[in-house]
């Protein structure tokens, strides 16, 4: 039990350790664009900033890339080389994230001692179980709040939508693009309309909505329907699972806040967007949904569900929103943000530490002296050395090339699956 507490702790530490400062770096950089430039960008790019933001805490922390701008910037590795006890000699690992045959087939060739972890056992055991006290804290208090949200959208007062309701709701469908009409339903202890729901998405309307002006609610129910028809809720709900992974990172609350506004903002330009003629009348219907906030609301909190109403702040940022949508169409904004996210993608995200940054790492540590020769060696034998000596050189510094390498690791692989070795390049 200990050792399997260990063990799960050391994986733990390997994983939170990098993607602390790496998360904290790129928060940083997001956090300067969004403000220096926000007011400049689309709301669909910046959307897509913090949303590749939110990506980078599901990859691993070690992924690399030889196109990121970051990578050289990784510290060493752990096991990549570690030096001797008493200081003459550094025996040189194999890379983490290689293939298991190399691994094992490199060990048989070097020897190697385990290198221990920069933690102390205790703290390490003590952070593990404080962080995961903490996870099983945070679920719980979402699950709470998610039976609320039943509770609210599923107790009493809830009433199926009226026919006038509902052929205004397929107006909208159509007008929005939504090929199947969600549910709608009429609750008297909201008081602003809200969409929930992933699998089976239900657009709740409180009861006032209907009794007056039939503009505001078709404007709310365009608002709602742009949230099903973006898959909003399906990235709030992931946004939400990483937060109860990293509930101690200070910066996921932001990232969750930024993915909640920006959403809010691109809902709004895609209703006006699909009404154009009714721009003036959405922006009435905001200041008219302003209004609510004077008055005590029950609504739960926002990664359960999309709201029209929002915080103050947000209201307030999405009217100006209004005033300067981009003039560029949805298309060439969608195009964009797809772009962003695929050089984002290859160039920031992955931080990991890259081939070439462990070789120039490992060559300052002092090198063992070679093993003399022995017997004269079988061909598979030969290639297998040969392979060897690549990946030594390729540690130590000395540039190899991409061909040799991959040749190298090829046939140690077939060697250690029993298969032919490719010829060397």
């Amino acid at each position: 039990m200990a050792a399997t507490l260990d063990a799960t702790t050391a994986l733990w530490i390997d994983w939170m350790r990098p993607m602390v400062w790496q998360t904290a770096l790129l928060f940083a950089a997001a956090w300067l664009l969004d403000h220096l430039l926000g007011p400049r960008l689309w709301p669909p790019l910046r959307m897509t900033l913090w949303t590749v933001l939110l990506v980078k805490l599901i990859l691993p922390p070690a992924l690399s890339s030889p196109w990121g701008l970051l990578s050289w910037q990784e510290p060493p590795a752990a096991g990549v080389f570690q030096q001797s006890k008493g200081g003459e000699a550094a025996r040189v690992l194999p890379p983490s994230g290689v293939h298991s045959a190399v691994a094992a087939a490199w060990a048989r060739s070097e020897p190697s001692t385990r290198r221990s972890s920069a933690w102390p056992q205790s703290i390490g055991r003590l952070l593990f179980c404080a962080w995961g006290l903490g996870a099983l804290l945070v679920a719980a208090l979402r699950l709470r709040a998610w039976r609320a949200m039943r509770r609210l959208c599923g107790g009493g007062g809830m009433d199926a939508a009226p026919e006038a309701v509902m052929r205004e709701a397929r107006r909208a469908a159509l007008r929005i693009g939504l090929g199947k009409l969600p549910r709608i339903v009429l609750n008297d202890r909201i008081r602003s309309p809200l969409v929930t729901g992933l699998m089976r998405p239900c657009i709740v309307i409180p009861r006032h909505w209907t009794q007056g002006d039939s503009s505001s609610l078709r404007m709310a129910l365009l608002h709602e329907m742009a949230h099903v028809r973006r898959k909003d809720l399906w990235l709030r709900g992931a946004a939400a699972v990483v937060a109860t992974v990293y509930w101690f990172h200070p910066a996921v609350y932001v990232i969750l806040r930024r993915l909640e506004a920006l959403s809010e903002i691109c809902c709004d330009g895609t209703v006006v967007r699909a009404a154009p003629q009714e721009a003036d009348r959405y922006r009435q219907t905001l200041l008219l949904a302003a209004r609510d906030l004077l008055e005590r609301s029950s609504a739960p909190p926002s990664w359960l569900h999309a709201g029209w109403q929002g915080r103050s702040a947000l209201l307030l940022q999405r009217l100006r929103g209004l005033e300067r949508l981009p003039k560029a169409s949805f298309q060439v904004q969608r195009l964009v943000a797809v772009l962003l996210a695929l050089v984002m993608l290859l160039t920031v995200v992955p931080m990991g530490a890259s081939l070439d940054s462990v070789g120039t790492q490992a060559a300052t540590a002092p090198v063992p002296e070679e093993a003399p020769p022995g017997p004269r060696p079988t061909d598979s034998e030969s290639a297998d050395e040969q392979a060897f000596q690549v990946l030594r050189r390729a540690a130590r510094g000395e540039r190899q090339g991409c061909l040799r390498l991959r040749w190298a690791a090829q046939s140690l692989i077939a060697a250690q699956e029993g298969h032919s070795i490719p010829l060397e390049p």
